[in-house]
């Protein structure tokens, strides 16, 4: 009897099947809160990835023209203070269909940059490519013109 997903493993010169897992890449659910620079503050949210047994592919996608959303996966749950630009603290830009990619128990967070001349605001869908491209959350970022 053959199992699905199975290798086999030789023992001498007999060749056993063994059973491998599954490839998981159906994170546990995640809720980011909405993120926002009001001409002052910056406000961020992180969440972590878990129940994952492979890397997956993340696609950022936006409801409007928005340019300011950065991310940063990071192994541990730690965000700036609201005083701290996203760009001066590693964040990365994305922008419409960009990806990254995610290991399990990594945390993922976002923030926006300041606006400088325009403010605009958008949602943005989360969407995992690694699983039929699930949407796995969606939340509302915007951005206020930085004060001159």
């Amino acid at each position: 009897m053959f199992l699905p997903y199975t290798r086999a493993a030789s023992v001498g010169s007999f060749k056993i099947p063994v059973a491998s897992a599954a490839t998981d890449v159906t994170p546990n659910a995640v809720n980011w809160g909405n993120i926002s620079y009001d001409g002052t503050t910056w406000t961020y949210t992180t969440q972590q990835i878990t129940g994952i047994n492979t890397p997956i592919i993340l696609q950022i996608s936006f409801s409007a023209t928005y340019s300011f959303l950065r991310y940063k996966v990071n192994s541990t749950n730690t965000v700036p203070t609201g005083s701290t630009q996203p760009g001066s603290a590693g964040y990365i830009s994305i922008t419409q269909g960009g990806t990254f990619s995610v290991s399990n128990n990594q945390w993922v967070a976002f923030g926006t940059n300041d606006a400088i001349s325009k403010s605009q605001s958008a949602t943005v869908s989360v969407i995992n490519l690694s699983d039929a491209n699930t949407v796995l959350d969606t939340f509302t970022t915007s951005t206020q013109a930085a004060a001159p």
